[in-house]
């Protein structure tokens, strides 16, 4: 285990689009998380919290909620682009390599795929991120 990565609490995957996630537990117990895994969970987390959530933290999260009344024009979808990379800039155990997206102008959906090295670590790791403009 890199200590330098740290460790938390497992949350379920299928809660990370709702904004909050179930804790996993095994026989009454919270299950770590830790390494390259608890990294790509923050990432998650982080982009799923509307920036200013966090009283303490209001640089913490994802801009991108600020926006999502905008019309989805071609300026909207950089303002979007902008505030993923900001938030994943954020995470200092990360570095953040590329994101790409594909835009479902019938669902109002984009998915991005974010690119990213976790630090000290090699290769390159990706998570896909929905984001739901709405209608």
């Amino acid at each position: 285990m890199n200590k330098e990565l740290g460790v938390d609490i497992m949350i379920a995957d299928t809660g990370w689009l709702d904004g909050a996630g179930e804790v996993i537990s095994r026989n009454g117990d919270m299950q770590p998380i830790s390494d390259a895994d608890n990294v790509r969970q923050a990432l998650i987390m982080r982009l799923n919290c509307p920036k200013g959530t966090l009283i303490r933290h209001p640089e913490y999260g994802n801009g991108v909620y600020d926006i999502l009344s905008e019309p989805m024009s071609d300026s909207f979808l950089e303002m979007a682009l902008a505030n993923i990379k900001d938030c994943i800039v954020q995470e200092p155990r990360a570095e953040l390599v590329d994101v790409t997206y594909t835009v479902n102008h019938a669902e109002r959906t984009i998915i991005y795929t974010v690119y990213y090295k976790v630090v000290d670590n090699p290769g390159t790791n990706n998570l896909v991120y929905t984001l739901d403009v709405g209608g």
